[in-house]
């Protein structure tokens, strides 16, 4: 049987140039797995992964989205209720939530909360593919199945684990039945086979979507590893979590470039420079955390609200803002 093989102008990436997308769709993942190879080294403690993943890719990932509200004054002043008064309404449920029923609520959130984002985000990148795609993809409902199996059998397993820390700090889950673990493995295992014999099938009559096929099977990957083959959550935690902010850091760069080639006329400005964001957030923790560990010293535990829940502004701010801003009809998808 003869196979036709694919044209390579069908290949329909995100940027028409060789290097963009074979380094957002591999090169992401292989900085993810990595790192996750060095943090479980005995020989290296988690801490300093974890300062090296929060400075140079987490907070790098969540200023990245302050380029897309604050690109200019102007466009600050536009978006002030999500740069100055979200922030605060943030702060104050997560207060609220802390002092009602204590650290569990907050992590509880942060788990199921980042793994939806984390979710959203790759099932919004194949969307691009798809879409920059040069043939016409055909099985967008067995692509969307398949692609949001892994991630609901992955939660699934962490919930049916029921850890009683999560990045060390108290946790609860929803109480999900052991059996669900199995079965949520089966299905997601049938949908990714059908999803790709059919993607075969495509191959051997020379009209596979490339790009598309190749990122869907990096997604595959990653979550099934950091969700379901890594038994410990947080090196599952850390592992996807740096393939997902790595993406978005490529992502948002290259939508910015675009942008500012489009409006070349623009005044450049301070705001633009997402090296302005990364400065104040690094300040802004350096001064923030040494302040807790000041205050945590003279004040009693019980009467403090962690420093985590404080920090979490950042995160959840993230999360809320990018699913607004990616939302809008202007976010239209990355142009060669």
């Amino acid at each position: 049987m003869s196979i036709a093989f694919q044209d390579a102008s069908l290949y329909g990436g995100i940027r028409q140039d060789r290097f963009f997308d074979p380094l957002f769709i591999f090169g992401t993942a292989f900085v993810a797995l990595a790192m996750y190879s060095v943090a479980q080294m005995d020989s290296v403690p988690f801490s300093v992964m974890l300062v090296i993943y929060a400075t140079f890719i987490a907070q790098p990932h969540f200023f990245a989205t302050y380029t897309r509200t604050a690109f200019s004054l102007e466009m600050f002043k536009k978006n002030i209720f999500m740069m100055a008064v979200l922030p605060v309404l943030v702060l104050s449920v997560l207060i609220g939530l802390y002092k009602m029923f204590g650290m569990w609520i907050y992590m509880s959130l942060y788990m199921y909360v980042q793994w939806f984002h984390f979710t959203r985000q790759s099932y919004g990148i194949s969307r691009i593919y798809r879409w920059k795609s040069k043939v016409p993809v055909s099985d967008d409902l067995l692509t969307g199945l398949a692609l949001f199996s892994i991630p609901v059998w992955g939660i699934i397993q962490w919930s049916v684990m029921q850890p009683a820390t999560y990045l060390g700090q108290p946790v609860k889950t929803f109480d999900i039945p052991a059996v669900l673990d199995p079965i949520a493995g089966w299905v997601s295992g049938a949908l990714v086979l059908a999803w790709a014999l059919n993607r075969l099938l495509q191959w051997k009559k020379g009209q596979l979507p490339v790009a598309h096929t190749l990122y869907m099977l990096t997604h595959f990957a990653m979550f099934g590893i950091s969700y379901i083959l890594i038994d410990i959550i947080e090196l599952g935690w850390m592992t996807i979590g740096v393939w997902h902010s790595a993406q978005y850091l490529m992502f948002v760069w290259t939508y910015n470039e675009q942008k500012a080639a489009r409006e070349h006329a623009a005044k450049p400005s301070l705001m633009s420079n997402p090296a302005f964001y990364g400065t104040l957030l690094f300040f802004f923790s350096l001064a923030f955390f040494g302040a807790a560990a000041w205050i945590e010293g003279i004040v009693e535990k019980q009467i403090l609200v962690p420093a985590l829940v404080l920090s979490g502004v950042i995160p959840f701010h993230h999360y809320i803002v990018d699913a607004i801003i990616w939302r809008k009809p202007k976010a239209a998808p990355v142009r060669a």
